[in-house]
């Protein structure tokens, strides 16, 4: 359905059951309003914990000496106490927050739904942030890390965020669930954007109707991706450079 939304989306850009179907899709699992509080959280860890494990695996085969590492306690507490943390309150506030962000996006000129578009990205590179600095602080202080240096811990968060960026620090894995977790959000924002702004879809979403989404899906997602996670990680570098 997903896949299949954006070549029909590009075609009919006056359909707004296009975008509607894909919304109540994604609220059947992801809104507490729909699923229940309950269901929602639940759903959520769970989505957390798999992104997270998958994104894992790829960093251990990925880094040399981390598979010797990630059954440690340390490693264990750090992952489950920090990073577990950080990203699930992040793809909480994400999925809460969505039918609400794309409704705003949906009622106006088409500059406010770049501006909200904008702003929702942001916010989420700040919550990331602030979040990560926030962990950082619990662990320097409760369990002695980065020398039992609050100030350390704090200094430390803009190099280990660049790494992350980099896939270069275990924070990486943080770091792109949350983006994996944002996607569908930025993928329904697209697709609302092309039925409710036709004016300007043939100019905006001409290189994505070109993509294969019919034929080659996992391609196609795959490419979109890749272009949502350079803009989350550019709000990433942006933030980073205020601290």
């Amino acid at each position: 359905m997903l896949t299949g939304a954006m070549p029909r989306s590009t075609s009919e850009p006056s359909n707004p059951g296009i975008s509607k179907k894909i919304r109540d899709h994604l609220e059947l699992y992801f809104s507490p309003g729909r699923s229940g509080f309950l269901r929602f959280t639940t759903n959520v860890v769970a989505f957390t914990l798999c992104s997270m494990l998958i994104l894992l695996t790829v960093y251990v085969f990925k880094t040399p000496g981390m598979s010797s590492v990630v059954g440690s306690a340390g490693f264990l507490k750090q992952f489950f106490g920090s990073g577990f943390v950080v990203t699930f309150l992040v793809n909480f506030f994400v999925f809460l927050a969505y039918p609400h962000v794309i409704r705003f996006m949906s009622a106006g000129s088409f500059a406010r739904f770049v501006l909200v578009l904008a702003a929702d990205i942001l916010s989420k590179a700040i919550l990331f942030c602030v979040l990560t600095a926030a962990m950082y602080l619990v662990f320097a202080v409760k369990h002695g890390a980065f020398q039992g240096d609050p100030d350390l811990a704090i200094r430390v968060i803009p190099d280990t965020l660049e790494y992350a960026i980099k896939w270069q620090s275990v924070t990486a894995v943080y770091l792109y669930s949350v983006i994996l977790g944002s996607f569908p959000v930025f993928w329904v924002a697209l697709v609302t954007m092309t039925a409710t702004y036709p004016g300007v879809v043939k100019t905006i979403t001409g290189p994505l109707s070109r993509l294969p989404f019919e034929p080659k899906p996992l391609l196609a997602i795959s490419a979109t991706f890749a272009i949502y996670a350079v803009i989350f990680c550019a709000a990433i570098s942006l933030v980073i450079s205020f601290i």
